[in-house]
Parts: C-alpha cells; structure tokens; sequence
C-alpha cells in the first residue's frame, strides 16, 4: 500500500492557485480570440411602421431600406428605386424590402450601416411628393414612420405620450 503525505494547507493553497490561474489565461485566451474584429456585434436599427387603413387606395405596398448617401438620394426617381428592388439579384444597398399591407403596423430591424445615410422608400401605384425620406447620420436606434394614403413622414413622439 502507497504512503500518502498529508498536505499543509500552504501547499493547498498554492496547488489551487495555479489551478486558478491556469484555468483563467485559458479563459481570457478565448475570450481575446472570440472579440475579433469579425464577430464584433453590431447594432440594429428598429424601424417602427405604422400604415395607414386608407394606404395606396387600401391596396398593399413595398417598404423598402437600403443605404445611401444624400446625392444619391437627391438624385433617385421612382422607376430606378422599383427596378433596383427588382433586380435580380438585387441590389447590395438594400438593408429590407417588406410588403405592408394597409393599418398593419410592421416592426423592421436592420443591421445599422456605418457611417453612411439610411433612405426610406414607399412603392405606391400613385406616389405622393413625399414617397421617400432620408434618415441621416448619426442613425438613431429607433425610428418611426407613418404612411398615410400616397406619401410618407417620420414620427416624432411628443415629450408627454
């Protein structure tokens, strides 16, 4: 039968703390390796839809998000927007293309592009002057946008409701 040595509580102690350290550079190893650039989280953007009843004559409509820079969005008609959706495939700068059907309010995330504009774009049968908005950076988180009959707006909610 094997002699075993009792040991000090000194030894213990050091025994356990090399355990300890040991297993908190393995720790700290993956975590430094797990915080890369490539799985770094980015942040959402919430879009809060609210449809009107009476929208595009009671008609359904594409929503569409894409990126954009503020001469590009000056610049974009309606034609080009509808056939850059429909492109197959289509276009990178589109950040969601959501169908709303009208008085169903819809709530869209989309990942927040950096350092670059956000325009908002109703595809109406009729559009109004108002079928696109910009939304400019810095991007806020949340954001919320009516759609009335043939035009589009960003709501602002009021300090009390």
């Amino acid at each position: 039968m094997q002699n075993f040595k009792k040991a000090t509580p000194y030894a213990f102690c050091v025994k356990s703390a090399a355990i300890i350290l040991s297993l908190l550079t393995i720790i700290g190893s993956i975590c430094l390796h797990g915080c890369g650039k490539g799985t770094v989280v980015r942040e959402q953007v919430t879009f809060n839809i609210i449809p009107d009843t009476r929208i595009n004559d009671e008609r359904p409509v594409y929503l569409v998000i894409r990126k954009v820079n503020r001469t590009e969005f000056l610049v974009e008609n309606y034609d080009g927007i509808s056939e850059m959706v429909h492109a197959n495939p289509p276009s990178e700068t589109v950040l969601a293309l959501h169908m709303l059907l009208p008085g169903q309010k819809e709530m869209i995330q989309v990942l927040k592009p950096e350092k670059i504009d956000i325009g908002v774009y109703v595809l109406f049968t009729n559009p109004g002057d108002n079928w696109k908005i910009i939304l400019e950076n810095p991007l806020k988180l949340e954001y919320h946008i009516k759609v009335k009959s043939n035009y589009i707006e960003e709501y602002h909610k009021g300090f009390l409701w």
